[in-house]
């Protein structure tokens, strides 16, 4: 109702007044803006990351399971605690509490952790944190991250070793861990092993390029064996610390164990003697044709002396022109006066003839001699060997007839003996001549 005495003024369609209450009514409408009904907020999740002992850990977006149902992207996150060892860094410099990291800083790797220099273990350090979206939703509550460092060695120790060649080493090469590693450095890894074989400690078990021994194992001493022959190339093998036998916390560094290899005076050899030779006594035989001497040694001579010996000097001898510069003294014994040189004691011994003693004994009867070499270079070597024998088989000498004296005289009343000074020798030992004797006239009737 409206009050007395109020009169209202008529509006008509068209009229100034209508058409300033249209236009009124037309902006409220226009400035009418709509609430967002469907807004949720962000969530995240606890979470573990992982790196190794003196690693640094570049965190991502996914190490914090951001998720939101709006959906709007993770504007940033906010660590607002932390604790535990190590350095959290963001752009190179650390973090200050509470502390805003873009999602553009996380994509980037520009949220770093820093671990403690040879720290590792489960929890090591953790933040708090909560997360904002681009349409300015934070994340319920406080989750936190939580870091674990896994052990990694660092690079052991190794002792040297010194060793002769040929010889398996006795000492030494005992491996360690580094002061900074404890327990959980449990295995050493084994690689690159030069000019030899690497054992166990009890010098049986071989250890191959690439193993992985216990560190008790280690911590007994190696042993290693040159190469065969004597090498006097150095030895050596690298070492590495390992939290197990598969490779897990491997050292990058490497210790490198040296095996010094001294050289020693090695023998001087004989070779290629033939044994079971057969001759006989009427002969002569080179009986160390195929002998040859050698050694190792560069330079090395046999000044230390040289000797064939004959097991029996009654046996035979050497021939005048094959033992020149040899000297017989006591029988049987014959030593080398000529140069030292290896070559030339060599041709010197496959040069000698024997000669054996003949008719010994009864034809068919046989006589062996053994012959032994002995050498000695200038370092005290020596080799000998006895494998040279010869069988000597007495062969049948023809009897001899000797003192025939030609051109006598006589008259034909007379008689003479003409065979008086005849004589009928054998070489042959017990030899007879039952197999007959006749003397013959040229002429019966004379």
């Amino acid at each position: 109702m409206l009050s007395s005495g109020v009169r209202m003024p008529k509006v008509r369609f068209g009229s100034p007044i209508w058409s300033r209450m249209a236009q009124f009514a037309l902006v409220l409408v226009v400035l009418v803006v709509p609430v967002d009904t469907l807004a949720v907020n962000p969530t995240v999740s606890d979470g573990v990351v992982i790196t190794d002992e003196d690693l640094s850990y570049s965190f991502k977006i996914p190490d914090f399971s951001y998720s939101d149902g709006d959906p709007h992207p993770l504007q940033k996150i906010t660590i607002s605690a932390g604790s535990g060892n190590g350095s959290l860094e963001l752009n190179g410099g650390p973090v200050v509490l509470p502390q805003d990291v873009t999602a553009a800083e996380l994509s980037g790797g520009k949220l770093i952790y820093k671990p403690l220099g040879d720290d590792h273990g489960i929890g090591v350090a953790s933040f708090d944190f909560n997360a904002t979206d681009t349409n300015f939703e934070v994340s319920v509550g406080v989750n936190t991250i939580t870091i674990n460092v896994r052990p990694v060695g660092d690079t052991p120790g190794a002792t040297n070793a010194t060793t002769d060649e040929d010889i398996q080493s006795t000492t030494g090469l005992k491996l360690s861990r580094n002061v900074a590693d404890g327990a959980e450095v449990s295995h050493f890894k084994i690689t690159n092993i030069t000019n030899g074989t690497l054992y166990k400690n009890d010098g049986a078990t071989q250890i191959g390029d690439g193993a992985f021994i216990l560190f008790a194992e280690g911590d007994a001493g190696l042993k290693f064996t040159p190469t065969p022959l004597h090498s006097t190339a150095n030895g050596s093998f690298d070492v590495q610390a390992a939290t197990s036998g598969a490779g897990a916390g491997l050292s990058a560094g490497k210790a490198t164990a040296t095996i010094t290899v001294d050289a020693v005076n090695d023998d001087p050899e004989i070779s290629g003697a033939v044994g079971s030779q057969t001759m006989d006594d009427d002969a002569t035989l080179a009986v160390f044709a195929a002998v040859t001497l050698s050694d190792v040694d560069a330079g090395d001579d046999l000044s230390g002396g040289v000797t064939v010996v004959l097991s029996d000097a009654t046996n035979g001898t050497f021939t005048a022109g094959s033992s020149v510069n040899w000297t017989e003294a006591p029988a049987g014994t014959w030593t080398w006066g000529g140069a030292d040189a290896i070559g030339t004691v060599e041709a010197a011994i496959q040069a000698l003839v024997f000669d054996p003693t003949e008719d010994q004994t009864a034809v068919g009867g046989t006589d062996a001699t053994t012959f032994t070499i002995n050498i000695e270079d200038a370092n005290g070597g020596t080799d000998t060997d006895n494998g040279t024998d010869v069988t000597v088989t007495s062969v049948n000498d023809a009897p001899v007839i000797s003192g025939a004296v030609g051109s006598q005289t006589m008259d034909d009343d007379a008689t003479l003996a003409v065979f008086a000074a005849i004589t009928l020798t054998d070489d042959d030992t017990g030899d007879d001549l039952s197999g007959g004797v006749t003397v013959v006239l040229s002429d019966a009737t004379n």
